[in-house]
């Protein structure tokens, strides 16, 4: 990982820039708000069900240990909003036959054609934006997206 030194924005042409990512990161985090609250899913459930689609379209299983620790939440915590999701008839809890202690989560049929319907409305929003754009400039977006990309990989993040 790549050390943070005393790095500053000592440039406005770069302080701009920074509040402008700023923005377009508050407004795709609103977008993701918007379409979970049409689901009836505050954001944190929103990012477990996120969570969960993800691991089931990979066909693996996930435990509550490890949702806790993917969405950087508290096992107390995710309780709570798992109990909430159960209740919605959104996701299921399960053990597996050689170690009962441990609790897997699932999303259920309604919750996958729910979170699918939700998939599609954000990439709806996000891809009406991005056609707004000309040819020239989607070519410069995937070239600064690209490197910002790899340079923050540098960084873990």
């Amino acid at each position: 990982m790549k050390e943070l030194n005393n790095t500053t924005i000592s440039d406005d042409k770069n302080l701009a820039i920074y509040q402008e990512l700023k923005v377009v990161s508050k407004r795709l985090r609103n977008i993701h708000e918007m379409v979970f609250k049409e689901q009836n899913l505050t954001p944190i459930e929103g990012m477990i069900c996120y969570s969960l689609y993800k691991f089931q379209c990979e066909n693996k299983i996930i435990s509550i240990s490890e949702i806790a620790k993917n969405n950087d939440v508290t096992i107390p915590a995710i309780m709570h909003k798992l109990t909430n999701l159960e209740k919605k008839g959104l996701i299921y809890k399960y053990s597996l036959d050689d170690d009962k202690r441990t609790k897997y989560i699932r999303l259920t049929d309604l919750a996958i054609q729910s979170f699918e319907q939700t998939i599609k409305k954000f990439d709806l929003i996000f891809l009406s934006v991005l056609n707004a754009l000309d040819d020239e400039d989607i070519k410069d977006l995937k070239r600064i997206m690209a490197k910002l990309n790899k340079m923050m990989e540098e960084y873990n993040v």
